[in-house]
């Protein structure tokens, strides 16, 4: 049997990193038994708590690679279930959020540095996206094309964008 965060733990009472975790061990296990649409909807929760809980994280940081971590695996599992346009929307929204949040200038500059460097991720995602599932650029070619030439205007904001930025100001990477 499969450890359920929602009912075992009640994961809104625990920790966020604790919370982030057994939604992140539940995706896992999903992924594990081959089943994509539940390791998405979980990784879909362990992305909900790490946006939506990223104050109580004790390290800017963290917060941000588990925004960046959920981003990638849900964009896969989203892939593999099928949900291509759902999959490129998460993929290339997050490659945006973190352009925004390189080039803010009220952001800490730990943070600014820290989605540089997750960008070379997101980036090797989407080319990695684009190269199995949509080769021709037929698809998802303007969005692609747009989230990978640095166009963050051309991608929709992601929920994680008021994350990425409000957590990054004034706060420092330890």
């Amino acid at each position: 049997m499969t450890h359920d965060p929602a009912i075992d733990d009640g994961p809104d009472t625990q920790p966020a990193e604790a919370a982030w975790r057994a939604w992140m061990e539940q995706a896992r296990a999903w992924s594990d038994r081959d089943d994509p649409s539940r390791a998405a909807a979980a990784y879909d929760e362990a992305l909900r708590v790490a946006v939506g809980r990223a104050a109580q994280w004790q390290r800017p940081g963290d917060a941000l690679a588990a925004v960046v971590v959920c981003s990638l695996n849900l964009g896969d599992a989203l892939a593999q279930s099928g949900r291509l346009q759902r999959a490129a929307d998460v993929l290339c929204a997050m490659h945006a959020s973190l352009l925004r949040l390189r080039d803010c200038a009220s952001a800490d500059a730990g943070m600014r540095l820290a989605a540089a460097r997750h960008l070379r991720e997101t980036y090797a995602a989407i080319v990695q996206f684009q190269s199995e599932r949509d080769p021709a650029g037929l698809a998802f070619g303007a969005q692609v094309e747009g989230a990978l030439h640095g166009d963050a205007a051309s991608v929709p904001a992601a929920g994680a964008d008021a994350f990425l930025v409000s957590t990054a100001r004034g706060q420092t990477l330890h």
